[in-house]
């Protein structure tokens, strides 16, 4: 059997061959590339820079996860700067758990410092306004208004408004996290609650 740091060795360089720097590929390209080249397994996400979840052994960031299936190659050791999230097991809400800086990890959680201790707590990040998320934000420091970010717009559901993430105000609120503040129509809006 080979072992876990060799086969990180063989899918690094795997990849640095075959994969085009800043490329978009899909999660069957990746998938198929692995299974020609690799005798083992990988899971997608433990090679992402900002998708990781419990379930996982290890983790090699070579990739960006960029939307649903859809993966950006970095290569191994690339200055990221973003967010790193995960979905805890059979929920559907996003939580943050840390953020890159010039391909610096750091844990929200003080008390974290690598995956593994990670993986060890019981600690689920900061929740995040994801699709799905019922968002409740105060405009201009005192109206409240409720959003349910959708993947379409229109419609009503538990008096949030659907919020298309393809739109102006959606590509604004995904992603932050409560007490995150942004201008809108020409007025500051923090988001009090994320459900």
């Amino acid at each position: 059997m080979v072992k876990t740091e060799n086969r990180i060795d063989l899918l690094t360089e795997t990849f640095h061959n075959k994969l085009e720097l800043d490329k978009l590929y899909s999660r069957s390209e990746i998938e198929d590339l692995m299974d020609k080249k690799m005798d083992y397994y990988y899971n997608v996400t433990a090679l992402t820079y900002n998708r990781w979840n419990k379930g996982m052994n290890f983790v090699c960031p070579l990739l960006e996860h960029t939307d649903r299936g859809t993966y950006r190659y970095l290569g191994a050791d690339y200055p990221y700067n973003g967010i790193l999230s995960h979905f805890p097991q059979g929920q559907y809400e996003e939580y943050i758990i840390g953020k890159w800086d010039n391909g610096v990890l750091k844990f929200t959680n003080p008390n974290i410092r690598s995956f593994k201790d990670w993986v060890k707590s019981d600690d689920n990040g900061e929740r995040m306004v994801s699709v799905g998320s019922k968002v409740t934000v105060l405009r201009g420091g005192h109206k409240e208004f409720k959003f349910l970010l959708s993947d379409d717009s229109g419609g009503i559901t538990d008096g949030y408004g659907h919020v298309s993430t393809e739109s102006k105000l959606g590509q604004l609120i995904k992603g932050t996290t409560k007490g995150s503040t942004f201008e809108f129509g020409g007025l500051t809006h923090e988001v009090i609650s994320i459900e």
